[in-house]
């Protein structure tokens, strides 16, 4: 198990989606701040890293009830955006190899159809656990040195530094989560293409309608529990039915759980993943 493990993590590590993803992320986030930074010292601006960028109050949603006090919104837009991308490197991982046959020549040389996907599954979970947690690091960095040069870094403290930590294994852990979804939709639906263009289209519209229309199920989504989870943040009932006049709806779970029905999601499509793969015909 373990040298195929270890062939299986070489072989996402080759691709070429493995190494560019990372780096153009880098690049923008170079580029974002570097414009950030003359735009906001043309304007005289200043920044407070404590309070503009790491720990802004959210009452919208109430006290957090399994970490008080550590939510974070620093990963802002990446933590909505790296479980899309690993999503996409978990499709892409099983259906190109699929498509051009790389899949039939590897079976031969681990014919065990369970012992082959759940080292792919492992292997991809630990690359793009460890590949979202540098550039979530590297995210937080660069609104540090932004902070820093423009404005102040004092307020900080160890705890901080932790809770920073925690978004950002958080961050990381989320991520992976989704490589393993991607990884079941796709073994399930044959076709990498249909699995990244359903779920793009999941996202954007359908999951925006539901959590705007059915209140019941707006909290048990992927992705409303993948925000939660990434950020610290509570999980709480509303739709556009929702009378906020009567002040915000109850907490119906933080963080954690939140965390825990991602990972339920996981489970869920690489068991369905597992039972297809191993019926199917892949000759």
């Amino acid at each position: 198990m373990t040298a195929l493990l270890i062939a299986e993590t070489n072989r996402l590590l080759s691709r070429r989606m493995t190494r560019w993803v990372p780096v153009g992320v880098l690049a923008l986030t170079v580029i974002g701040f570097t414009i950030a930074y003359f735009v906001i010292r043309a304007e005289g601006g200043s920044i407070d890293f404590v309070t503009d960028m790491a720990f802004e109050a959210d009452d919208d949603f109430g006290p957090a009830i399994e970490q008080p006090e550590s939510q974070t919104f620093i990963l802002g837009p990446i933590g909505f955006l790296f479980p899309i991308i690993a999503f996409a490197m978990g499709a892409s991982f099983f259906g190109a190899d699929q498509k051009n046959g790389v899949i039939e020549l590897l079976l031969t040389w681990e014919p065990k159809r369970m012992k082959f996907l759940l080292a792919r599954a492992l292997g991809g979970f630990a690359v793009v656990t460890a590949m979202a947690v540098g550039l979530s690091a590297a995210f937080i960095a660069a609104q540090y040195i932004l902070a820093g040069s423009l404005g102040t870094t004092d307020g900080m403290t160890s705890e901080m530094w932790g809770w920073l930590a925690a978004a950002v294994l958080r961050s990381g852990a989320a991520s992976g989560v989704f490589f393993l979804i991607g990884l079941g939709i796709t073994v399930v639906v044959n076709n990498s293409i249909a699995a990244i263009v359903g779920f793009v289209v999941y996202v954007f519209v359908i999951e925006n309608l539901l959590s705007a229309f059915v209140e019941l199920v707006g909290v048990w989504l992927p992705m409303v529990n993948t925000t939660a989870f990434s950020f610290g943040s509570n999980v709480a009932p509303s739709s556009v039915f929702t009378d906020f006049s009567q002040g915000p709806p109850p907490v119906h779970h933080g963080p954690m759980t939140a965390g825990l029905v991602v990972a339920a999601y996981a489970v869920v499509f690489l068991a369905v993943g597992f039972v297809v793969f191993k019926r199917r015909d892949v000759a």
